[in-house]
């Protein structure tokens, strides 16, 4: 019968966990046409709420220029807050 070899528990290496904003925060304003609805920022994954209820706040500084970019009809419907 062969020895079974001691398996080593290895704690794990905790994440690097990021902090919604702690690049900095950007205003941005929708200038689209719909009453409300929800956008994914591509780097941190954060959801942000915009619409004509809502056409401004702030977005993680990651998150810009996804959010900047996303089209609707053929239409930008983000740009930074004046």
């Amino acid at each position: 019968m062969g020895c079974m070899g001691r398996q080593q528990n290895k704690p794990n290496k905790p994440a690097i966990v990021l902090k919604l904003g702690e690049f900095g925060l950007e205003l941005i304003e929708y200038t689209g046409w719909l009453e409300m609805d929800y956008y994914i920022g591509a780097a941190t994954g954060n959801i942000y709420d915009f619409g004509l209820v809502r056409q401004t706040g702030y977005v993680d500084s990651r998150d810009v220029e996804s959010i900047l970019g996303i089209i609707e009809d053929s239409k930008l419907v983000f740009r930074m807050a004046q």
